[in-house]
């Protein structure tokens, strides 16, 4: 989902329902998105690997952290230029 523009914090809560097993999740340059997101990604994908957030401009370093410091399955976490 590279930068996609057009989606949302909505569209990715949605998308995390239905992805519990996701390992592997590429969200760079979706600038649309914010902690909501994160949060979702958070609660829901327990078994995620590797993130890479960069460019989420709407996303805060804070709320990266709250996800690492949480989510231990997670060995890779790209994160430059947010909040």
């Amino acid at each position: 989902m590279n930068c996609c523009h057009r989606i949302t914090d909505s569209g990715i809560i949605e998308l995390v329902k239905h992805l519990s097993r996701l390992k592997h999740l590429e969200l760079w340059g979706c600038s649309e998105l914010t902690d909501a997101s994160l949060t979702a990604i958070r609660q829901r994908c327990s078994k995620l690997k590797f993130l890479n957030i960069n460019d989420c401009t709407g996303m805060s370093l804070e709320g990266s952290e709250r996800l690492k410091l949480c989510l231990h399955s997670l060995h890779g976490l790209h994160r430059r230029n947010l909040l």
